[in-house]
């Protein structure tokens, strides 16, 4: 989960440069030698729980794809195959906290799944920035248990928020996502791919129809309301008319996603605080489920109730489903058909090196 918008260039791993490489001039490896210890995050990881606030659902587990680099933005297909992920190698809200860029090489920690980390326009070293990963299994009995690097990956921008859309039994109708790749703001923005392959491929296309702006838009969620009409949540963190901090945001297409209705906060649920990572899932009726700070501080997951039909700005009294635990937030949930609910959890290793403070890692949540 991108705190306070993880700005642009830097945490979203966009764009960023790093200025050195690792030791024996090998890119790929962390450059400073004990630096980190995958053990001690081992340690961590295992001792790691979060608590489940609601009845009805299972022991939550870390998904054994895990890795130590930044997995984030995780979404779960309906039928529960697939799992996708923005992916970055590092630690990186260490390094937004520290603001400290031009040492990003530090901070490498994961393995880059084949990622193009060297290509870039100003001929540095290593060039670290976001990819979207994906996992697939044959049924709901296995664990996902790897990354692949999707076809979509390429060098220099970075991709995240994955949302695929309307499975056509051999991919999807579109594959959504986000990107800055829109010269000379940089801000992110809805891309998508149309009739993807479950792995997409290719380079996307600004979302057509969309009412784009110089601010961000992250965290797509859509849903088909009937034949013409679909909603889109979202959040943003620097819209015109925000409550402060990451609010949510809606549109609605009217026209089978030809055009998009001007986005209207979702003021029934935003406040002064941080709400964002917006998910809608209909279960006699529709819930808002989404991130939100929790009175302890941290990232915990909630939902809301909508209390009249077809009004996407109605929602009831919100509802702590997953709180942090002993970890150090929790966020992105998505939800499988049958209530299953996969979430992001970061942990702190308050013993770690400036360079080696958290981590963020993929956990399911059976529905029982």
């Amino acid at each position: 989960m991108r705190f306070n918008d993880m700005r642009n260039i830097v945490f979203f791993c966009l764009v960023i440069a790093l200025s050195g490489c690792g030791r024996n001039n090998d890119p790929f490896s962390p450059p400073l030698a004990g630096s980190f210890s995958a053990a001690v995050w081992e340690k961590i990881k295992a001792e790691a729980a979060i608590k489940v606030e609601v009845p009805g659902y299972g022991t939550p587990y870390r998904q054994p794809l895990s890795t130590l680099g930044w997995e984030d933005s995780i979404h779960i297909s309906r039928d529960g195959l697939y799992l996708y992920a923005m992916y970055c190698p590092g630690d990186n809200f260490s390094l937004v906290m520290n603001n400290d860029v031009g040492n990003a090489v530090n901070y490498l920690r994961g393995p880059t799944l084949g990622m193009d980390v060297k290509t870039n326009p100003l001929n540095l070293a290593v060039w670290l920035h976001a990819d979207i990963v994906v996992a697939s299994r044959q049924s709901l009995s296995e664990k996902f248990t790897s990354w692949t690097l999707s076809a979509m990956a390429r060098p220099v921008y970075g991709e995240a928020g994955p949302f695929p859309f309307e499975d056509t039994g051999s991919g999807w109708k579109t594959f959504y996502y986000t990107c800055n790749d829109k010269s000379p703001t940089y801000d992110l923005d809805f891309w998508v791919i149309s009739n993807s392959a479950y792995n997409p491929a290719g380079v996307g296309v600004l979302m057509p129809g969309f009412p784009h702006t110089a601010n961000n838009e992250d965290n797509p969620h859509f849903e088909r309301l009937s034949t013409n009409v679909i909603v889109l949540f979202f959040d943003s963190g620097n819209y015109t008319g925000g409550k402060g901090g990451l609010d949510i945001w809606y549109s609605v297409s009217s026209n089978n996603a030809v055009s998009w209705s001007t986005p209207q906060n979702v003021s029934s649920v935003t406040t002064s605080a941080e709400e964002n990572q917006p998910h809608l899932f209909y279960d006699g009726v529709w819930y808002l489920y989404y991130s939100a700070t929790a009175p302890d501080g941290r990232l915990a997951v909630y939902r809301a109730p909508q209390t009249n039909t077809n009004d996407w700005n109605s929602w009831g009294t919100r509802e702590l489903v997953v709180s942090a635990g002993n970890c150090a937030a929790i966020g992105e949930p998505t939800l499988t058909s049958n209530g299953d609910i996969s979430v992001v959890v970061i942990y702190a290793n308050p013993g770690g090196s400036k360079y080696d403070k958290y981590d963020a890692d993929p956990w399911f949540i059976p529905k029982q």
